[in-house]
Order: structure tokens, then sequence, then C-alpha cells
């Protein structure tokens, strides 16, 4: 009996044995799997930051959508979608880049941590066979992993159009701007000429908060030795009747709607003094008539900001610069937009939109 019970309590350590190493392979296997489901995770919550950005970089305006203007808070989210009209109908354009924004978003990069949740950051935006156009490169100032030693890296691509022009100046949805709430970039004097009754006849359109001709919100600084300079219409359509089809535009430096005229309610007095100066600028004809009020379309005006500074005696690029002024005449069921942009000297219309890569890298 006593052979048994040895043989027994050997056959039950050798048991215990295999089951302790069984138990402890197991173990060791949870413990890998449990790391690589961890990993997995990882990778996945990686994945999808990146994917997340760069939507929201490339569908979205921002938030606030006008970011870029001045002064930028370092908690705004830097979506570079250009936009399309105004108020109830400001729409991100998805895919089509705001260069204003890119260019905010280059001398303000760490706002790119708003929206990846990490200092380990790389966006490129590669023009698309047009090697005469430099890459845009906005990366992390102090990663606080380099990429090179990067454990993980998550990559998105997105394709987009990227436009070589500087918006100088946007007169977005003419027709549906309520005077007394003006905000932003696009916070512009309207006013309905009265003259003939009140019946909203002439909408005339002038830079905003225009106190004096220094004021930088008024007025800008055309070079035309450096830029071509068109006046392009990104949206003109109607629900209900015809869209737009007269638009009269001139640029002067604002000194008679200044100087005692521009400040009361007077609407005919304020056209009247803009007319003076454009009289005085482009006589015999005063306001200049927008040939082509189609979507999409250009229209070069270095011809009639030329003769404004020359008739100012004002050097190209300099103080007191100019102002834009749109006349147009009313019709509530249009919305149209007019855009004043610059473009590098010689730069052909057919090249302002360049289809570009965006890639953008975060990693840990």
């Amino acid at each position: 009996m006593d052979d048994k019970g040895i043989i027994f309590t050997t056959d039950a350590l050798l048991a215990l044995v295999v089951i302790t190493i069984a138990v402890g392979i197991s173990i060791n296997q949870l413990d890998t799997l449990n790391y690589q489901l961890q990993d997995f995770t990882g990778r996945q919550s990686l994945d999808k930051t990146v994917n997340d950005a760069a939507d929201y970089l490339v569908k979205s305006s921002g938030n606030p959508v006008n970011w870029e203007t001045p002064p930028i808070s370092s908690t705004d989210l830097p979506g570079l979608a250009a936009l399309s009209g105004t108020g109830s109908l400001t729409n991100p354009s998805t895919n089509f880049l705001d260069k204003n924004k890119i260019d905010a978003l280059t001398s303000n990069p760490g706002l790119l941590t708003n929206l990846v949740n990490t200092t380990n950051y790389d966006l490129l935006i590669t023009p698309i066979n047009a090697s005469a156009y430099t890459p845009i490169h906005i990366t992390s100032a102090s990663p606080t992993t380099p990429l090179s030693s990067a454990r993980e890296v998550a990559v998105a691509n997105r394709t987009v159009v990227l436009p070589t022009t500087t918006n100088v100046l946007q007169f977005n949805d003419l027709m549906h701007v309520n005077p007394a709430h003006q905000s932003g970039n696009d916070a512009y004097l309207w006013y309905v000429d009265n003259s003939s009754g009140k019946n909203g006849t002439t909408i005339y359109v002038g830079p905003g908060n225009v106190t004096t001709t220094q004021n930088v919100n008024s007025s800008f600084y055309p070079d035309t030795t450096k830029n071509d300079y068109y006046i392009y219409v990104p949206t003109n359509f109607a629900l209900g009747g015809s869209p737009v089809n007269s638009v009269q535009y001139g640029f002067t430096s604002g000194n008679a709607v200044v100087s005692g005229t521009y400040g009361g309610l007077n609407d005919k007095a304020r056209s009247q003094a803009i007319q003076t100066e454009l009289n005085q600028i482009y006589s015999p004809g005063n306001w200049q008539n927008l040939k082509n009020t189609n979507p999409g379309s250009f229209t070069n005006v270095n011809n009639q900001i030329n003769q404004a500074l020359t008739f100012y005696n004002i050097t190209p690029g300099s103080s007191p610069g100019l102002k834009m002024w749109i006349s147009i005449n009313s019709n509530p069921k249009a919305f149209i937009s007019v855009w004043l942009i610059a473009v590098p000297k010689g730069t052909p219309v057919s090249s302002v939109n360049v289809p570009s890569k965006l890639v953008l890298t975060i990693w840990k």
C-alpha cells in the first residue's frame, strides 16, 4: 500500500507541475494578448485621431469660422476650408482651402495641437504636378518625441485644392447682410440709396468702420508691381428670379466720404460723396462696370487700381492705401459675393487653384 501511495503522490506532483506550466503559459499568453490588444487599441485611437483631424482641416472652416482674423486665440480650432456665403448660408467649401487660413496656421502651428491632442505632429501640403509651387510645411516646434524615435505613427492623406491667391477684401452675400450686425473681416458698411424714395433700389458697399483713411480695417495697400489684382465672383445665384447681372465698382482713398458726409444716415449724401471721388479718378465714367458676374469669373482690375494710385500719388504698397466700393441693384432673392484677390505677378488665372495633397502625420 505504501508503494501505491508513493506512486499516487508522484503522479499528483507531475500533474501539478504540468498544470502549473500550462497555467504559466496561459498567463504569459494572456499578458501578450493583452499587450497586443492595448497596442491595437492605441493604434486604432491614433488612426482615428489623425483621420478626424485631417477631415476637420479640409471640411471645416474652423471654430470660430474666422479664426484666422487677429487676435488669434490659442483655443481656436484651425479648419482650413474656404467659406462660401455668409449668415445662414455660410458653408465650408470642402477640400477647397483658404490661403489666409493656411498662412495663419503657418504662423501659429501650435493650434494643430487642439485637433490632434499631441505636440507630435507634421502637416505637409504639396501641389500635385505643379513643381513651380513650394510645398507648405507646418510642423511642431517642440515634439515630445522625435519622429525618428516614434513607437507608433499614424498618417492621413487628403486631396485638396490649394489657392495661390490672397484674399484682399471679401464682400459676402451682398443682398442679405444686416448693417446693424457687422462682425469680423467681412464687416463692411452697407447702405441703400434712398434718393428716389425708400424703395431700396441700389446697395452701396464699402469697407467697414471707416473713420479715417488710415484705418487698417478699411483700407488695403495694393502693389501692382508685385501682384495682379482680380475681382472674383465665387457665388451668384437666385432663389427665384435671376441672379445679379450688373455690378459696378471703383477704388478711391475715401477722403470725400470720410470728411463729414459719411457718419450720418443720409444715404444720398454718402452715394454722392463716393461718386464725386470716383468721377475724379475715372471721369467721365465714375463707377466701373464689372463685365463678368458669372460665378467663378475673374476680372483683372490692375488698370483701375493704378489709376487711383496715380491720382492720389500713392506709392504702391504704401499708406494711405485705397478703399473699394461696390454699387449693386437690389434683389432680395439673389445671393452674390464679390472678392478682391491678389496673385503673384504674371500668374495666369488658370493656375490660381492648384490640386494638392495634404498629409497629416502624428506619432507617439
